[in-house]
């Protein structure tokens, strides 16, 4: 009974918010703070981030634990709204990501690498352009299957005549 009400609650002060929030600094960040509250909800998520992970993976333990759920909100409350994130990302986070980073991006890269061999050039496919695929710019590369090399010339000096 008690996750009927307290899970709404949850998602809503420590997802719906903070999403909120992050929308309204990226779209106007001169009126919210700009780059500090920027770098303040990026911290939020990074947080939002390792508790959602361990919370995947151990989560069926940790529910045993007394007042867990109460605590991970909690903890997600003050990152969120009482800056404490910059507290918490400075204090536990930020030297442990530091002294890993280089066998983090190694396992990312074997990871990567993985996926991109199982897919078969679909990852290449897709990071066309950083992420971001103009219409129709680079359609030979993002289509090959459905649209000519000349309609894909022709689009690509229209879209840079533009």
């Amino acid at each position: 009974m008690g996750g009927l009400i307290f899970k709404p609650v949850e998602l809503a002060c420590t997802v719906a918010y903070p999403a909120w929030q992050t929308y309204k600094s990226l779209e106007h960040a001169d009126k919210h703070g700009g780059e500090v509250v920027i770098r303040q909800q990026l911290m939020y998520w990074l947080i939002f981030a390792m508790i959602h992970i361990v919370d995947s993976l151990f989560g069926f333990i940790l529910q045993w634990v007394p007042l867990y759920s109460v605590i991970k909100f909690l903890v997600l409350c003050v990152a969120c709204y009482l800056k404490g994130a910059t507290i918490i990302y400075n204090t536990y986070i930020k030297e442990v990501l530091r002294n890993h980073e280089e066998q983090i991006d190694a396992s990312l890269d074997v990871g990567v690498g993985y996926v991109k061999k199982k897919t078969g050039g679909t990852w290449e496919r897709a990071q066309v352009n950083d992420g971001v695929l103009p219409p129709l710019l680079n359609c030979s590369l993002a289509h090959p299957n459905f649209l000519s090399q000349s309609d894909c010339q022709s689009a690509s000096q229209s879209v840079s005549q533009s």
